[in-house]
């Protein structure tokens, strides 16, 4: 018999600071069920990435935000444009459906927080230059982990959702572009921890958050739909699914 798992109040970290797994949300999983679905979510810093996982989650917009499954920015970290999601968290719902939420794409509150670590450690080896070499270093490997982040989701993702407050930004989608290619060789993980499968499709929706009423205008979706096809072209990532915007009219 199954021992019964726990229920999660709010989201745990999944991966920590070095990029290893956690341990804490093993007791919300279990290993003999494989009926379960995982839903992922990207996009720039302050789209709405939490809220609208905390919304599939089950949460209600009425809710105050310190019972959202994945706590949104407060107002204070908005006015400073400080970031809130780091690494990827992991939410457990009742229904066995697993949600992931990643940090910010090309976030600069990330990256700033990156450099005045590396600047300390800088000043910690001696000399302008090596603080120099520490920023360079930082800043590239900031942009690697990032790729690898989103790799990763594509990966173990059923579905992953892409929330942008406008319609798009060409440098969110090379991003993830690059990081689709990248999900198909072996990065932090082993073999034994992820299990690639790189023809797997995976569902990618655009989430427009914020979204005006002209751009619910049929000609609208529709030439933002051809858009997308033309940047996914040749893309393993499934983006015509049966449920659209783009198929209406």
């Amino acid at each position: 018999m199954e021992q019964s798992l726990g229920i999660m109040k709010a989201a745990v970290r999944l991966l920590s600071d070095t990029m290893d797994f956690t341990d804490v949300v093993a007791d919300y999983l279990s290993t003999t069920n494989t009926n379960f679905t995982v839903i992922g979510i990207i996009g720039p810093q302050g789209s709405g990435k939490s809220t609208l996982l905390s919304m599939i989650a089950g949460n209600d917009h009425m809710d105050m935000y310190r019972h959202y499954a994945f706590r949104p920015a407060s107002r204070e970290a908005v006015e400073c444009c400080r970031y809130q999601s780091q690494k990827i968290s992991v939410y457990v719902t009742k229904s066995r459906m697993v949600l992931l939420d990643c940090q910010a794409i090309s976030s600069a509150s990330i990256l700033n927080h990156m450099l005045a670590t590396s600047s300390l450690d800088g000043n910690r080896s001696g000399g302008v230059k090596a603080m120099d070499l520490c920023r360079g270093f930082t800043a590239l490997s900031g942009e690697i982990e990032s790729l690898h982040l989103i790799a990763f989701l594509l990966q173990v993702c059923h579905t992953v959702i892409l929330s942008v407050d406008w319609f798009v930004d060409i440098d969110v989608i090379r991003h993830v572009r690059t990081a689709e290619m990248l999900r198909v060789t072996p990065t932090h993980y082993s073999p034994e921890t992820v299990k690639y499968k790189p023809n797997r499709k995976i569902n990618f929706v655009l989430a427009h958050q914020r979204a005006k009423s002209e751009d619910f205008q049929p000609r609208n979706v529709k030439n933002r739909a051809k858009i997308l096809e033309c940047l996914f072209n040749d893309s393993q990532l499934d983006i015509k699914g049966g449920i659209s915007l783009g198929n209406l009219g």
